[in-house]
């Protein structure tokens, strides 16, 4: 049993392949700006959606989870007003390219932040 689970053989899982970690911890340069096809479709507008949903359009997201809970499965139906209005909020700010250059620059910092310490950075 100890054959198949030994940790010598164990694999190592990396952010980067390993042809490509380099840096002060092996995460790559904090001061690179470069950004992959993952970060592009994927951890920005991730970033995005949390920052709107969070800061800009936290009250109809609060008004469609109050409406949600009130109507349990009935709420598809009964609060699809609440959810219109929570899209649109969302679709205005994250249509707005300026609003995107401000994310993929914030992105940046975190991840330089990580890239330097190795600790990921609270949102």
């Amino acid at each position: 049993m100890g054959l198949f689970f030994s940790k010598s053989d164990a694999l190592d899982f990396t952010v980067l392949p390993s042809d490509h970690i380099e840096g002060p911890l092996g995460l790559g340069f904090p001061e690179d700006d470069s950004l992959n096809q993952v970060e592009k479709d994927t951890l920005i507008p991730a970033l995005c959606m949390q920052h709107v949903r969070k800061n800009y359009c936290a009250e109809p997201w609060a008004a469609l989870a109050d409406c949600s809970g009130k109507w349990h499965w009935a709420s598809l139906a009964l609060c699809r007003r609440q959810f219109d209005t929570a899209m649109n909020c969302n679709k205005r700010y994250l249509s707005d390219p300026d609003f995107r250059e401000q994310m993929t620059k914030r992105y940046l910092e975190l991840r330089a932040i990580y890239r330097s310490t190795g600790l990921e950075p609270k949102y």
